[in-house]
Formats: structure tokens, sequence, C-alpha cells
């Protein structure tokens, strides 16, 4: 049975993340939560700010749309939502916990999770957007060897090779 939360968000600016996290570590699994704002002062998820997306099937023409991407992970192995982020030429800015192996360009920075959120925001604030058609033509081959067909040829030849 899923567990319907309500939040009530009214002038809850200074609460809201502390509310949703600990939602979120609850250990019952099966919840879904649905935040409330009736007309907040204190710009409480205000509405030209924030966007939830919900499922999507089309993550890459979300990418086209966006500027930044901003990974903020604990732990992770190879992050494909990382690699995807910079084959769309967005400039990303990740927590230095994800393996530098992901890195493939320059439009990737990382800072410990330590920092104070105020260093985070700055930081989104300074990175510098890529010119995408010049960002393609400088890391085409970096790029290039991550596609899906390129991939799949890969594996194949491995696999008619044993």
């Amino acid at each position: 049975m899923k567990l319907s939360v309500i939040v009530p968000a009214y002038n809850a600016k200074k609460t809201l993340c502390t509310t949703i996290n600990s939602i979120i570590k609850q250990s019952f699994t099966d919840w879904e939560l649905i935040i409330i704002n009736d007309g907040s002062t204190d710009d409480t998820l205000a509405k030209e700010k924030i966007i939830f997306m919900g499922k999507c099937n089309d993550v890459a023409s979300i990418y086209m749309a966006m500027d930044i991407v901003v990974f903020p992970s604990r732990f992770e192995g190879l992050p494909i939502a990382l690699l995807e982020a910079q084959f769309a030429g967005l400039s990303c800015l990740i927590s230095d916990s994800i393996s530098d192996e992901v890195i493939l360009t320059d439009a990737v920075q990382a800072l410990p999770l330590n920092m104070a959120p105020t260093i985070w925001a700055e930081t989104i604030l300074k990175i510098e957007l890529k010119d995408r058609e010049k960002f393609y033509e400088e890391n085409f081959e970096k790029i290039e060897k991550y596609d899906i067909i390129n991939c799949a040829k890969e594996l194949e030849k491995k696999y008619l090779s044993m």
C-alpha cells in the first residue's frame, strides 16, 4: 500500500529541506510526497524556480534545455547520468567522491561535499557555460566511444571472438 504524505509548505523556506530529508530517510519506502504551497511570501517552492519532472523517457531533450548539472552524490559507481550530461555539452559540478574515470571533459568541476552550501551555490554561479558546437568538435572522439551503437558493436566483437 502506497502512503501519500502531504506537506503543507506555507512560508516553510527554512524548514522544507529538513522535512523532505526526514521523509526520505524513513525505513518505509512505498510512499509519495505531495508538497502544497498555498501562497507563501518567502519563496517557498517558488513556481518559477523549481520544476518537478517526475518520470521522463526523453532525458536527452531535457539535457539540451539545461545549462548546468549539479551532481552532489556521496556514493556512486559509474554515474551514467553524468556521462549523459557531458555528452549533451553541459557544464557539471560534481562531488569529489565521484570516480575520476567518469570525468571525460573539462566541463566537469568537483567540490568536496563538506563544503558549505554557499560555496556550492557560488561555484554554480561562476561556472562558464559551454558553446555546445565548439564543445562537440573538441570532445567528439571522447564522446563517440561511449555511443550505445559503438559500445554494442565492441561487445559483439568481444563475444564473437570468445
